[in-house]
């Protein structure tokens, strides 16, 4: 399922140290932010963006096994939540515009069956040709 987005992950040079710039941030911002709101200080976080920064710009082939980690649960996450979000748009739009227009009685093609019909086309009045109205086409 993933395997084609596996092979797509770029893991040269330019995209790790990428990786080490944002996590090295990461790091620092969820450090700042449990020092600031719970008084607590977790070294670790520091250690972690010590080791990216470090890494990033010293040896960036470091971070290979840890970007390709990374990423593969990046793309776990967005598969499952693609789903998730297309099944609560379908729910809370789609359906209820659906339920709305069978209550309504609004068809919005003509499927019904006629057999006494020569043709199913539906034929349009006949306009004159006007070039300039191909243009703008809204």
């Amino acid at each position: 399922m993933f395997l084609h987005e596996m092979k797509t992950i770029k893991s040269g040079k330019k995209e790790l140290r990428s990786f080490a710039k944002v996590m090295t941030i990461a790091s620092v911002v969820i450090f700042g932010l449990a020092w600031w709101l719970h008084g607590v200080r977790p070294v670790v976080l520091i250690y972690a963006a010590a080791f990216f920064f470090l890494a990033g710009f010293i040896a960036p082939v470091l971070l290979w096994p840890i970007h390709k980690i990374w990423m593969t649960l990046a793309l776990m996450m967005g598969w499952v939540m693609t789903r998730i979000i297309l099944t609560i748009l379908f729910y809370l739009v789609v359906t209820p515009i659906g339920l709305l227009s069978r209550i309504l009685g609004k068809r919005f093609l003509d499927l019904s069956f006629r057999e006494n019909k020569e043709s199913y086309w539906i034929h349009r009045e006949q306009c004159e040709f006007n070039p300039k109205k191909y243009e703008v086409q809204y």
